[in-house]
């Protein structure tokens, strides 16, 4: 049960396959950013955004993109 809670936003609904979770690696699967790694920090929105922390050459931009534009890094 706590599995489910730790994954369910502020209003209690859990995402899309359950998935990504608070700094879970990611990977970016779109063009500019195609095969850049990051941890994925947060929805974004009731929608499908989500936010992405990347570290880029000592740079550390904030990504946001639809989910289905990244994998999890297994």
């Amino acid at each position: 049960m706590l599995v489910i809670k730790e994954r369910a936003d502020a209003n209690g609904v859990v995402r899309k396959k359950l998935f990504p979770l608070r700094n879970d690696p990611v990977r970016i699967n779109f063009e500019p950013l195609q095969d850049l790694v990051g941890i994925f920090n947060r929805w974004v929105s009731d929608g499908e955004e989500i936010r992405i922390l990347l570290n880029v050459i000592g740079y550390r931009p904030t990504v946001e993109s639809h989910f289905a534009m990244i994998e999890k890094v297994v």
